[in-house]
């Protein structure tokens, strides 16, 4: 038995708006666009917006960058659940 067509199956070609895969960094790049004075993080008494986890997210990339680590590379983070670590594991050199 053939499935009936319904209005999900027509004129959906793969476009940016309905085919990007969501990884956490595009996604707090998209954050960073669409809601940069939004709250990203809060840890105890630190909260973050998502313009200032990008700048962290930079910072740290750059740092990485200087010391030779590229995109090519691994870099392993061992951590509690922290805000360093959202930061690391977003991070591209």
């Amino acid at each position: 038995m053939e499935a009936i067509p319904t209005i999900y199956d027509q004129n959906l070609d793969s476009a940016q708006a309905n085919y990007t895969p969501l990884n956490p960094t595009s996604f707090l790049t998209r954050a960073e666009r669409g809601y940069s004075d939004h709250m990203a993080m809060m840890h105890d008494s630190a909260q973050r917006t998502c313009s200032q986890t990008a700048a962290h997210r930079r910072r740290l990339a750059g740092a990485l960058s200087a010391h030779g680590i590229g995109t090519s590379n691994t870099v392993a983070v061992m951590a509690p659940n922290i805000p360093e670590v959202l930061k690391a594991i977003t991070t591209r050199p």
